[in-house]
């Protein structure tokens, strides 16, 4: 039996990338108490994550070299009665900032004091960078607390649960247009797929790491003590690639009667994800249709219980999502969407205008004032989407093979640009 031990593991990846590697019997142990499943040694392997990574080094009997440094331990494996610790989180970490193509001068500021934290800072002193600082909001020694973070950092890491699933919102007010040395924001979170930080960097055109690929990386190092095969270098970009893919949403933006929600249900049912239609779900909560809403509520009341559904709906995983035609206008809502999901815009061409059956719309009665909504809302369209499909056809399946080839071209894309060792 092999399994993931820890407090909360309710929203866990670690199921699903073990079993895709092969390890049908694969568990999830939620626990307070790791030591009594550790001291009856009836598992084969076993990865540990928080609150209990330092906690069950005690209870082993071999140490590899990165427990010992860290005094950390991720993965356990028993071999005819004797337990091995390691750390992959801290050999994951080697690899992913190796190939970073960082300064040893560089000022590191990692956020945070727990396990990862100590992982992460290793980490950093194994290959040769010694100007790092820790800032935390209960500094210990020699650590500093998160209001002196300086401006002048090239490297920031956060190894806390800031900003992870239910709460999105961490680090909402960061800036770091003043933080002209800065070459990495790295966060470890990867639920959500992009943190505030991660988007916050992005949009001042800053290199970024992820939670995922360390999230793999230390998954396929631990599976390579648990089988003791090396197949990591075959495995990665396959797991990568699947991972994202299954996590990711679909968010489908464009026109009222582009086919949002007929192309977020397809997808949904072929990629085995969650459909959800923003509209309908407001039908719903509110037992009015949108143009009832329109004409009782107004536009400006109905737009902001359209974002807040969004922004809600956004913050999970694993969907396909038919949102409303005019969420591009709040960038709160397409904030909270880009976190987690790829947008996909829906360009309906002019051609196909003509053969619209114009109902129950309140923005777009008749052709020409779809045309005046193309006109104001294309640019914002284009703006947000990370794929633009341009829907000249109305065969479903010219559009959906236009969708899937460009959905694994974005996927394709993402893995090419994180520097790892190929």
């Amino acid at each position: 039996m092999y399994g993931l031990l820890g407090k909360n593991l309710k929203h866990s990846l670690s199921k699903d990338i073990h079993e895709f590697l092969g390890t049908d019997d694969y568990h999830l142990i939620e626990t307070e108490h790791p030591e009594t499943l550790l001291k009856s040694r009836k598992f084969l392997g076993v990865n540990i994550t928080m609150p209990f990574k330092r906690d069950v080094v005690k209870y082993c009997d071999v140490l590899d070299e990165g427990v010992k440094i860290t005094k950390v331990a991720n993965t356990i494996v028993n071999r005819n009665g004797t337990l091995y610790a390691y750390n992959t989180d801290y050999e994951a970490l080697i690899e992913l900032l190796k190939n970073q193509l960082l300064d040893p001068n560089d000022r590191i500021a990692i956020l945070g004091n727990g396990a990862t934290a100590t992982s992460m800072n290793a980490a950093f002193q194994s290959l040769g960078y010694k100007n790092i600082t820790h800032y935390t909001r209960t500094p210990k020694e020699n650590q500093k607390p998160l209001s002196d973070l300086p401006k002048n950092i090239h490297v920031l890491a956060n190894t806390t649960p800031v900003g992870m699933y239910p709460k999105n919102d961490g680090f909402e007010s960061i800036d770091f247009r003043a933080y002209q040395d800065l070459k990495l924001v790295f966060d470890v979170v990867y639920n959500p797929l992009k943190t505030n930080l991660i988007l916050a960097a992005e949009k001042a055109q800053i290199n970024t790491l992820t939670g995922l690929p360390m999230l793999i990386l230390q998954a396929i190092k631990s599976h390579v003590y648990f089988t003791q095969k090396n197949t990591a270098n075959l495995l990665t970009e396959a797991l990568y690639k699947f991972l994202f893919l299954k996590t990711a949403n679909l968010a489908f933006i464009g026109l009222p009667y582009s086919g949002k929600t007929t192309y977020a249900k397809i997808m949904g049912n072929r990629l085995n994800k969650t459909f959800i239609d923003v509209d309908h779900v407001i039908k719903n909560d509110t037992n009015l249709s949108i143009s009832d809403l329109f004409e009782q509520q107004g536009e400006a009341a109905f737009r902001t219980l359209e974002a807040s559904k969004t922004i809600q709906i956004a913050a999970s995983l694993g969907q396909s999502i038919g949102t409303g035609g005019g969420i591009i206008k709040n960038e709160t809502a397409m904030h909270a969407l880009k976190q987690n999901s790829i947008i996909i815009y829906l360009d309906l061409a002019d051609s196909l205008l003509e053969a619209i059956h114009y109902h129950g719309r309140p923005l777009a009665k008749n052709k020409e004032s779809l045309i005046a909504l193309k006109k104001e809302r294309d640019a914002l369209y284009r703006k947000h989407a990370d794929i633009v499909i341009y829907k000249s056809t109305l065969q479903h399946d010219t559009i959906m093979h236009q969708i899937e080839v460009k959905i694994h071209a974005y996927i394709d894309y993402q893995w090419s640009q994180l520097k790892l060792a190929r």
